[in-house]
């Protein structure tokens, strides 16, 4: 009887001991994601500088071949 009271305690001590619902782990997180979510918005800052930087260099190309044209 006691090998199957044993098996039994053991069986719902494997079943429980898997989550954690520690409020330091849920803050962790969320400041790990808040930090990925800061560095993404700055490399799509930063894309966005580097777009408006080719913009302006591709339309003084423009001006320079339409005045070498005419």
């Amino acid at each position: 009887m006691r090998p199957v009271i044993l098996a039994m305690f053991l069986c719902l001590l494997g079943c429980s001991g898997g989550e954690s619902t520690d409020a330091s782990d849920s803050e962790t997180a969320k400041s790990a994601g808040d930090e990925i979510q800061q560095q993404y918005n700055d490399a799509l800052d930063q894309a966005a500088g580097v777009e408006d930087l080719m913009q302006e260099q591709k339309e003084e190309i423009d001006e320079a071949v339409d005045d070498a044209t005419d």
